[in-house]
């Protein structure tokens, strides 16, 4: 299990991170033993759009987080549909918990050719804006 330090020396699960920018873990991969009391999202491709894309590249860049975002919000909406079931008691307690979802913004858009960039220095600043946005989402936390 990898663990990090972000804001304020909390220490943050990493196992389940990658460093491919264009490739997210499937979140039904977690560990069955584990079960999370929070998941955290460092989401690149934004949910919403200001307007409405009136361009062909723009067209086929929203086209493209929005792709991007349905199999991300499927897995969500089965963690969301487990909670549901928790709250109301159905499953047995020792074997499933709550499990509390927090979509952390890069506040960035990139453009859809980003997908496949491999260049190095682009990667170190999407990685760097990914965990600065984490820290600040841990230094915004109460207590």
């Amino acid at each position: 299990m990898g663990l990090a330090t972000v804001g304020g020396g909390s220490r943050v699960n990493t196992s389940h991170l990658r460093d491919e920018a264009a490739i997210c873990p499937h979140l039904m991969d977690l560990p069955p033993d584990r079960k999370p009391e929070e998941l955290w999202i460092i989401q690149v491709n934004p949910q919403t759009f200001q307007g409405e894309p009136t361009t062909s590249e723009v067209i086929a860049d929203r086209r493209n987080e929005l792709s991007g975002n349905i199999s991300l919000n499927q897995e969500l909406g089965f963690i969301e549909q487990v909670n549901e079931w928790v709250e109301s008691g159905k499953p047995p307690s020792d074997e499933f918990t709550k499990t509390s979802i927090h979509r952390i913004q890069m506040g960035k858009r990139y453009h859809c050719s980003t997908k496949v960039n491999r260049d190095p220095d682009f990667l170190t600043e999407l990685h760097d804006l990914g965990k600065r946005r984490a820290r600040e989402f841990v230094d915004e936390r109460p207590g």
